[in-house]
């Protein structure tokens, strides 16, 4: 996709209470319209920027059962990338990651920030320091768990660049907001998938 300027430090990082109404009900509308998986990501991904601006959104489709990925989908500055995936899976599942996916849905509040997270011993900044940073150049994450009933169906990822400000408590909750919304479509996609005939059927 095309890359969206992300605000700086010095700009006014103040979003209308509007905006955010406005986002999440977007986001509300398309959970229930019933699109597939990569047109669902594409639409909320247009709609977020609006109220929480990024360089890059990174999605991995969830197995409810395992909490295992079972696909990923990149928008903005990230393209598909094999040996990355590899990498990424290699310290998502990793033991005593504090920020997983799955220890995400564990929390009360099912998203976060890098920077928002307790800096003592680095755990938390692993992620960031051992690939984000050296393979994409990026400097802050916010992520969020999609859960619907108890169950995650998918873990998003939101990226910024060295001089872009950092992701913000009231960002975070905005998507932290956003939960149940996203699972309902990433759930609907994953159904309405499987309801179109192989023939016909556009996605890999």
């Amino acid at each position: 996709g095309v890359a969206v300027p992300v605000r700086t430090e010095q700009d006014d990082r103040m979003v209308s209470g509007l905006t955010i109404e406005r986002v999440r009900t977007d986001v509300q509308v398309l959970s229930r319209a019933g699109l597939e998986i990569p047109d669902f990501l594409s639409e909320i991904d247009q709609s977020l920027r609006r109220a929480v601006p990024y360089r890059a959104m990174c999605v991995a489709t969830v197995d409810p059962a395992t909490q295992l990925c079972t696909g990923t989908y990149k928008l903005g500055e990230l393209a598909p990338d094999a040996e990355a995936d590899a990498r990424w899976a290699e310290i998502e599942y990793r033991d005593e990651n504090p920020t997983s996916f799955i220890a995400l849905s564990a929390r009360r509040v099912p998203a976060t920030a890098v920077h928002l997270e307790p800096t003592d011993g680095g755990a938390a900044l692993q992620r960031k320091h051992e690939f984000l940073a050296p393979t994409y150049g990026f400097s802050d994450e916010a992520r969020l768990v999609a859960m619907a009933n108890g169950r995650t169906w998918a873990g998003i990822a939101l990226h910024r660049r060295t001089g872009d400000a950092h992701f913000t408590p009231d960002e975070v909750a905005l998507l932290a907001s956003m939960s149940q919304n996203v699972a309902v479509g990433i759930r609907a996609g994953i159904l309405a998938r499987r309801a179109t005939p192989a023939s016909m059927h556009t996605y890999g």
